[in-house]
């Protein structure tokens, strides 16, 4: 090869090799700078989470209940906040005690240690109160073991917006809930209560087929209300794909 060629080969190797540099470079420091801004964009939500804490023992409830709905919105952020609103599922404004319950509830598996905190405001005097707790207990399934017979005493609950949001909670903690509300099914004296947990039963999808000898003798009772969603129930079952086509029910 000429030497001239060879300078020229020699030349474009050197400006490829400088240009693998550059952006390696150039790779390099834009990683940097994304570390650096995630670490700037993590203190910044836990500088505002902690006023936020401190907001929550104002005089002013106003407050209280804004800078609870607040560290909601935060979900798993405000993780360092679970303390402070487990405690404040006590204030004596029902308003508060709600935003808590529901921001813990935000906030998700990490809030766990909230959950016998949250199992003792199911007895809330306030309503509202109660329908917020049974929202929130439903993200916390790991610990339905404890959750699910709580929420089974409010299928009597005097408020029916609640006796139906803890039937529908109770829907989504699967084969706990089974057990308790057989239980409610076969033990309760209250007929309108029997009927919730068949409900609930039915909420629980293929779960509820623990529970088939009472959901088929239930087609059986007199009361349309009991049939009805016994009927319901039972299709929810026959409906999951991983239900065997020879249910007892479905026609040959």
């Amino acid at each position: 090869m000429a030497p001239s060629k060879m300078s020229k080969t020699v030349l474009s190797r050197n400006i490829v090799e400088m240009w693998v540099v550059a952006l390696t470079l150039l790779v390099g420091l834009a990683l940097c700078s994304r570390s650096v801004l995630a670490d700037s964009s993590h203190e910044i939500i836990q500088t505002n989470v902690r006023v936020l804490i401190e907001d929550l023992d104002d005089q002013d409830p106003y407050k209280r209940r804004v800078a609870a709905e607040a560290l909601g919105e935060f979900g798993r952020g405000a993780r360092i906040a679970v303390g402070p609103l487990t405690r404040i599922l006590n204030d004596k404004m029902a308003n508060v005690r709600s935003s808590a319950a529901d921001a813990l509830g935000r906030i998700g598996a990490d809030a766990n240690v909230a959950v016998p905190a949250l199992i003792l405001s199911l007895g809330d005097p306030e309503p509202r109160v109660r329908l917020t707790v049974t929202a929130s207990l439903n993200q916390f399934r790991k610990k339905a073991a404890i959750i699910a017979p709580a929420l089974a005493e409010l299928l009597d609950d005097p408020n029916e917006s609640v006796r139906l949001a803890a039937a529908g909670s109770l829907g989504g903690l699967g084969s706990e809930a089974v057990i308790v509300l057989r239980d409610t099914l076969q033990n309760h004296p209250d007929l309108s209560v029997r009927v919730t947990a068949i409900a609930a039963l039915g909420s629980t999808g293929i779960y509820a087929e623990r529970a088939l000898p009472e959901l088929l003798a239930a087609l059986d009772q007199p009361v349309g209300d009991m049939r009805r969603v016994a009927a319901m129930a039972l299709g929810k079952i026959a409906s999951d794909p991983t239900w065997p086509e020879t249910g007892p029910w479905v026609a040959n």
